[in-house]
């Protein structure tokens, strides 16, 4: 059912039918006018950002109260089941890698906080609705989707993820820092000044955004091109997505590389959002052939100490497992991948024979 009109505390939702780009986007910039998000990732910048990197538009649903538009999000319908009778709906998603490689976390609607609980059962409503075999929602912020279940019998499987953040307002950032991981920043700063000159952080112009984008990218090719999932500088996607994203929100981007006099430790490209510096990604200079010399730490703890001066409050290095963070952290909280079945029968099968299979891979 592409249509739906189901009431949760008078709060509907329904699928917005727009084919041109121009009316899409004077649709979700309408909203977000009067809806402002604590998330880059469900903010304007990101949102309009993904829906011009991508070939086609997603379903686009809107929550309705009192015969007005007060939030949306965005629903995508795929077989990526190991039955083939089983449709998976992402949300914000397209259940394709490429193009959702941009999407790390923070994933949720669009709508005023005092409004998400109830859009949130309105969204899991209309899913059973729909005879939907299950719900997959990438790295949400876990604490507003569990608190759905006092309202909901839906069962669900999550797997958690955890973030990393520092706080820069208050003591030195030394101080965060194990007695270890303090007196190896210390000699990498130190041997770095000896053998290539001053550390310094430069931070790119508007005019220069672009090519440090690029230079960035070069570096990260180099890191993880080979991986698995790729390097986001090698899809076409992931680049249109960033392009759009600096060239038009500039002042929520913050670009940087650090030097060692002339020399390049890396790059880094970070989101920034009311009092909170958000690390996206980095192309980190490895050509050092002294074991000492740590250029990813290096580079985070200065621009840690360069975020404190500029009277930012936090320092988020976003999910993901890496010593790096768990080192140059002072905070960790939760992001969890959930899955949410609808409370039909075939939704009960599913969740039964997700579980099994969760546990039978968990055991070997």
């Amino acid at each position: 059912m592409d249509l739906a009109l189901l009431y949760i505390c008078m709060i509907s939702i329904k699928r917005i039918n727009l084919t041109s780009p121009d009316d899409v986007l004077d649709y979700i910039r309408n909203i977000h006018r009067r809806v402002s998000t604590n998330s880059p990732f469900t903010s304007l910048l990101w949102q309009e950002s993904w829906l011009l990197s991508i070939d086609k538009f997603q379903r686009l649903y809107a929550f309705i109260k009192d015969e007005e538009s007060i939030g949306y999000c965005w629903l995508s319908k795929k077989n990526v089941s190991y039955l083939p009778f089983v449709q998976t709906w992402f949300l914000n998603q397209t259940g394709d890698s490429k193009k959702d490689q941009v999407w790390i976390e923070n994933n949720n609607i669009v709508c005023a906080q005092v409004d998400q609980m109830d859009c949130l059962n309105a969204l899991l409503q209309f899913l059973d609705s729909t005879g939907t075999d299950k719900l997959y929602i990438s790295m949400a912020s876990v604490r507003e989707w569990q608190q759905l279940q006092p309202y909901s019998d839906h069962h669900y499987l999550s797997t958690r993820i955890n973030g990393y953040r520092t706080f820069l307002a208050g003591n030195a950032i030394e101080k965060v820092l194990s007695k270890n991981t303090r007196a190896q920043v210390r000699r990498s700063i130190k041997r770095l000044s000896e053998a290539y000159g001053t550390l310094n952080i430069e931070e790119a112009t508007k005019e220069q955004a672009c090519d440090y984008f690029e230079s960035l990218g070069k570096y990260h090719i180099q890191k993880w091109g080979g991986a698995p999932e790729g390097s986001g500088f090698k899809n076409p996607y992931f680049i249109a997505h960033h392009t759009h994203l600096i060239t038009k929100f500039f002042e929520n981007v913050s670009l940087v590389r650090v030097l060692a006099g002339n020399t390049v430790v890396g790059y880094s490209y970070n989101l920034v959002l009311e009092n909170n510096v958000y690390f996206y990604c980095s192309g980190i200079n490895y050509d050092f052939d002294d074991k000492k010399i740590k250029p990813g730490y290096t580079m985070h703890f200065l621009l840690m100490q360069f975020y404190k001066e500029k009277g930012f409050e936090w320092y988020d290095f976003l999910g993901g497992e890496s010593q790096y963070k768990q080192s140059l952290s002072s905070e960790t909280y939760e992001f969890n991948n959930m899955t949410f079945y609808p409370n039909t029968l075939l939704g009960k099968l599913t969740y039964q024979i997700d579980n099994v299979k969760r546990s039978l891979f968990s055991i070997s």
